[in-house]
């Protein structure tokens, strides 16, 4: 799902849920729910170098602190972040 699509979702549930504007925020750990995390920080930036949109893992995720190491690892590397990180 797009940034956009999400953000537009979160708008239009907050609209016809005024009340839940105050409530916890939570995250599940999978789409069956076997697990829930209290969402604590805003969006970032990050950057996969993953071909396939929609399989993105975490681990393949550069944010700027990796920036230094991968420029060490190849001098072409250039930063250009291509996904929002939403971590709870």
């Amino acid at each position: 799902m797009k940034f956009g699509e999400y953000v537009a979702k979160l708008n239009n549930f907050l609209k016809e849920n005024p009340k839940a504007g105050k409530f916890e925020t939570y995250s599940a750990t999978d789409p069956e729910g076997n697990g829930y995390y209290r969402v604590n920080y805003g969006p970032e930036l990050r950057m996969t170098t993953e071909e396939k949109p929609g399989t993105y893992r975490l681990e393949s995720l550069i944010q700027e602190a990796d920036i230094e190491y991968m420029k060490e690892e190849d001098e072409e590397f250039e930063y250009k972040p291509n996904v929002v990180l939403i971590a709870p």
